[in-house]
């Protein structure tokens, strides 16, 4: 248990950090708006989308993906912006492959599927932040609705086949009050 609560209050110092850093930008008016976010990427020309990838694997580990591929949304549009994206978070997981007993390779494959249509709903969203009810904007906004219910509904039924604590193999039987025997 205390593994579990040591590691509860590193998320906690973690986002405790994010957080203050995050009303320290917004107090002082450095996030930038959606125009001059736009403006950054143009005056970069073609050299901003060979640079988002790897800002993206690196910034990743502070910044949110989701947040990520909004940003890449409003600088590069829908099109263009979610196969980078989608590049971007294959190369984060595998800088986390470490953790796993995953291939590279199915680390890969498996993160491409399972993140290509939120990537591509999180860089519609940011493509179309001006406007939330464009076509693109409300069928980005559909698909995470039904990503979301599909989701619940898999792990309810995850919970509802697993065992309960108590009858979970190897686990001790409560004591009855009476002597074994």
């Amino acid at each position: 248990m205390d593994s579990r609560r040591s590691a509860f209050r590193r998320i906690a110092i973690y986002a405790a950090v994010v957080g203050v850093a995050f009303g320290v930008l917004a107090l002082t008016g450095n996030i930038p708006s959606s125009d001059e976010v736009r403006d950054f990427g143009d005056d970069l020309g073609p050299l901003a989308g060979v640079l988002f990838v790897p800002l993206f694997v690196a910034v990743n580990f502070l910044i949110t993906w989701p947040i990520l591929a909004g940003a890449a949304g409003l600088m590069f549009g829908t099109a263009a912006g979610t196969p980078l994206v989608l590049i971007g978070v294959v190369l984060a997981s595998l800088a986390h492959a470490g953790v796993t007993h995953l291939s590279y390779r199915d680390m890969a494959l498996g993160t491409a599927i399972g993140a290509a249509p939120k990537v591509f709903a999180y860089t519609a969203l940011g493509g179309n932040l001006g406007d939330l009810t464009s076509p693109e904007a409300l069928v980005a906004i559909g698909l995470l609705v039904v990503l979301a219910v599909v989701g619940a509904l898999v792990v309810r039924r995850q919970i509802r086949a697993s065992p309960s604590p108590r009858e979970a193999p190897g686990t001790p039987r409560p004591a009855s009050g009476r002597p074994p025997g």
